[in-house]
């Protein structure tokens, strides 16, 4: 090799090897490569333009200096930076921004040039925040940031079903008796009532509990009606903890470097406009994986080191976009320093690579940035080379004997050396004696799916084994998959077989590793596809908060074959224990099918041919398909212990009992799942209402809850033991869509709403209930819980009654005609009160405590006779537990 292979007179080459690639993939049946050089352009066509922005203004408060509290070193340098940054590159317009610092006397700030400060004095704050709802245009957005002290506090007064701490900001005036702090929820609550359709808050502050009196908690002075803008939170640190003063800063530096360099994975390219986007998905995702790269350290509580964890408000955006807060040149990103060490070093004088960067320009073609460069031949040497973050695809050619090309794709977000590129099995494997498919091409290309849930990049993670998952708190959680065949292609998919995908719209693949941010919660399939061991997939339960390490090793379950054609004529249920299903081998002239529910299913069946009785538990759904009838309940166990999930003879702690409310108990079976520390109940079930009866043998605690399976449905209850020894439940009935399983994916995550909602109505659950109240399909407890909110005096619109809602999409409900009877006896109409109150009492026992309690209420004050559930109901009331969402009880005193 001589150095004019990769120089400007091998550019001619490109297209030898541009048409030589498109026709190896186009043999396979796979899309063609759309490559071009970097050099200058030529008549180059006007790219579209951009969106013109919305109009924005800011409150932007920093306070160094306080009256009665520790003075601090950062937060005006930090508000002024956020304020230069709004006026100089977001394009906010200096008098659309109201300053308010507390710095020392005397000293210059670094106040922006045309933004006039003033005084962060607690009425200062209250007049500016009363007025920006004033200034709002039609569909403008606002920014939030504040730096100084926070915490969180008891009020004396709580009403029945808040927490019990509330969040605020400290203004410069701040006293331990007057002026009071500011409430958090109190300015979102004022500005949720503006116009104002997209709103950001920063918040770097403590969020530690302290004592302070209760006339703290002064109401806003808001409208009684429901508005629904976005509202998009980030915390500097997390609930009940601390945030760093230290020199220089901790969160505000990484948050401005995120937004005026694009700083790792804080921005995606767009190729149409070709510009770094910063989104808000990748902005929190980076800031929260930049403290877990580099930690700062809190101090020590109980025992252990506390180190400061941004938090994102995942409840209050939920169901918006992922809006741009800033476009960047590509000149102003920060480059990444890219090491790629290809073993076995005997082969490297023949290997030469090619770096190309994916989908730029519009329309989106491949740049070839680094051009067949020759691999450095020492023992201990690495290629390297500085790259702007983006996609990349590597191909590696090794010369001699028989020409050989291998491809990996590459997402560059920060420093990184690749891992060992292992040529020695290919090579072997590969030898001209033995062409896989085409003597041109080798190796396994992987193109995107067509769709999925959303992942981001992550941070490249130390090689080692895998460990088990940490506990970080709640929020999104990553997932390192890793494989023992480094040029095996693993997929990450959700529990329904669709892909997931990285934010820039591609399918979450890499070869021999694979590293995912920003997860969701749930239950996720990593899939090694690999080029000679056959094709191995893993179940993988990720916890909110986590960090999970999972090794595909040649144990792992076998991936089966797609089903015939004909497989829409058999039964569910049906399928022969022993039936033969041949396992798929991964070739590039016949790619792999997306793995279903139902598939995953069968393959289940198939390991348990030898034991019948596991093998009928799995058949009957065993919370990873769909079930042979068309509704039942699903009971999932979770038990968590520290920092890894419990031994499943944890499980053993609970003992089930299912029947209707007019008869006996029978137990259920706990089948522990192949996820450890997760057991699953599966039941098909009639419709109607039933109970639940959960008894713990460690404390002789029995716990009933009602339930109701509706027509074509799965009922799904999760019951998690903490480590505490607490269990935390959880109630919803997942949505049937058409074409799809009865088990799909509910619209929401429940546990969100939950928390809302104890938190009380002026948080996030009115905005969430109100986006999800107005989506295509309905919710039987999106209703119920919308009707819940109205007992705060939460409006929706709504085209008539939320009561008449639930009882005509969902007449098996008791908790619609409960509504609807208190909706009658208030406006007189006692006849109809009663009518409704015993539909409901038909019906069973409603799903929601309130609901359980009006009925019981309603019953005795029109007097109505007795009713066959009658005893239950009353039984319920007369025991049911404190401060529950959902209706349930304990076992009667004596």
């Amino acid at each position: 090799m001589n150095s004019s292979d990769h120089g400007p007179s091998a550019w001619a080459n490109v297209l030898d090897r541009r048409r030589f690639l498109g026709a190896s993939l186009a043999s396979v049946g796979l899309p063609t490569l759309s490559i071009r050089v970097l050099g200058p352009r030529v008549g180059a066509g006007e790219q579209p333009a951009a969106p013109a922005p919305l109009r924005a203004r800011a409150i932007v408060i920093g306070i160094n200096k306080y009256d009665n509290a520790k003075h601090l070193k950062n937060p005006v340098r930090d508000a002024c930076s956020f304020a230069a940054w709004l006026v100089e590159r977001a394009g906010v317009q200096a008098g659309d921004v109201a300053l308010l610092i507390g710095p020392e006397a005397g000293a210059s700030a670094g106040v922006p040039v045309g933004i006039t400060p003033q005084p962060a004095t607690r009425a200062d704050i209250v007049k500016t925040i009363f007025d920006f709802p004033c200034r709002a245009g039609e569909r403008e957005r606002l920014y939030f940031f504040y730096s100084g002290h926070g915490m969180a506090f008891q009020p004396w007064s709580i009403r029945p079903g808040k927490l019990a701490e509330q969040e605020a900001i400290v203004p410069s005036d701040y006293g331990e008796i007057e002026p009071p702090p500011l409430l958090v929820n109190w300015i979102l609550d004022v500005l949720r009532a503006s116009s104002f359709v997209e709103q950001f808050f920063f918040f770097d502050a403590c969020r530690s509990l302290a004592k302070v009196d209760g006339t703290a908690g002064v109401r806003p002075k808001c409208s009684g009606a429901v508005r629904v803008p976005v509202q998009y939170i980030a915390f500097s640190t997390a609930p009940r903890e601390e945030a760093s003063d230290r020199e220089g800063g901790a969160f505000s530096p990484r948050l401005i470097e995120a937004l005026t360099s694009a700083k790792g994975s804080s921005a995606l390219f767009d190729s149409c406009r070709e510009r770094y986007l910063v989104r808000w998905e990748s902005l929190t995702g980076y800031l929260s994986d930049s403290f877990m790269r580099n930690p700062v350290d809190l101090g020590m509580k109980d025992g252990k080191v506390i180190n400061q964890t941004p938090e994102r408000d995942i409840i209050r955006d939920l169901g918006g976009d992922s809006p741009i807060l800033a476009e960047l040149a590509p000149e102003v990103v920060s480059k990444v320093k890219i090491a790629v060490d290809v073993q076995p070093p005997a082969i490297r004088q023949d290997t030469r690579l090619t770096i190309i960067r994916k989908a730029t320009g519009c329309p989106p073609t491949d740049e070839v940035v680094v051009d067949r460069v020759n691999v450095p031949v020492g023992e201990d040497d690495l290629y390297e080379i500085y790259l702007l973050p983006g996609n990349y695809a590597m191909i590696a050619e090794i010369h001699g004997g028989a020409d050989r090309l291998f491809k990996t794709f590459l997402t560059l977000v920060e420093d990184q050396t690749i891992p060992p590129f292992d040529f020695a099995r290919p090579v072997i494997a590969l030898a001209p004696e033995a062409p896989l498919v085409d003597p041109g091409l080798h190796g396994l290309v992987a193109f995107p799916a067509d769709d999925g849930p959303m992942a981001a990049p992550a941070k490249p993670l130390g090689e080692g084994p895998p460990s088990p998952p940490k506990l970080l708190g709640e929020g999104p959680a990553s997932l390192v998959v890793k494989s023992d065949d480094l040029f095996g292609q693993i997929e990450l998919l959700d529990a329904g077989g669709t892909a997931v995908r990285w934010p820039d719209g591609r399918a979450c693949t890499a070869l021999g590793e694979l590293k995912a941010t920003n997860l969701k919660a749930g239950l996720y399939r990593a899939r090694l596809l690999s080029q000679s061991d056959g094709d191995r997939e893993k179940l993988v339960q990720v916890s909110p908060g986590t960090h999970n390490e999972i090794f595909l090793g040649e144990r792992d379950v076998a991936i089966p074959a797609a089903f015939p054609t004909d497989f829409d004529r058999i039964e569910m249920g049906l399928v022969e224990d022993g039936a033969d299903l041949p396992i798929l081998k991964q070739t590039l002239e016949r790619p792999i099918k997306p793995l279903s529910p139902l598939t995953m299913l069968v393959q289940q069946l198939r390991e348990a041919e030898q034991d019948r009785r596991v093998a009928k538990t799995i058949r009957d759904g065993l919370g990873m398909g769909p079930f042979r009838g068309p509704q039942g309940l699903r009971v999932l166990l979770a038990a968590s212990s520290g920092r890894q999930p419990a031994p499943s003879d944890t499980l053993n702690d609970f003992r089930l009992s299912l029947g209707g409310l007019d008869g006996g108990l029978e137990a259920v079976r706990v089948e522990p799942s192949k996820l450890e520390g997760l057991g699953v109940i599966a039941q098909v079930l009639e419709p109607g209402p039933w109970r639940l009866r959960i008894d713990r043998e460690s404390n002789g605690e029995t716990v009933t809850l009602a339930l109701v399976v509706l027509k074509d449905r799965v009922t799904e209850v999760t019951l998690e033991r903490q480590e505490s020894g607490r269990v935390a439940i959880s109630q919803f009935a997942p949505l049937r869509r058409r074409g799809t399983p009865a088990d799909a994916a509910t619209l929401y995550k429940l546990e969100r709403l939950e928390a809302a909602l104890q938190t009380g109505p002026e948080r996030s659950a009115p905005a969430l209930v109100g986006r999800l109240i107005g989506a295509a399909e309905f919710d039987p407890l999106i209703l119920a819980l919308a009707a819940l909110l109205t007992e705060s005096g939460v409006r929706f619109e709504t085209p008539r009654s939320i009561g008449g809602e639930i009882v005509e999409r969902f007449p098996e409900l008791p908790d619609g005609h409960v509504l609807m009877g208190t909706e009658a006896e208030k406006a007189g109409n006692l006849d109809a009160a009663r009518a409704a109150y015993v539909a409901a009492l038909d019906r069973g026992l409603p799903i929601l405590q309130l609901f359980l309690e009006r009925l019981d209420d309603g019953i005795r004050r029109l007097e109505i006779p007795d009713h066959r559930h009658l005893e239950a109901l009353r039984h319920a009331a007369a025991n049911r537990i404190p401060g529950m969402l959902w209706s349930a009880w304990r076992a009667s005193r004596g």
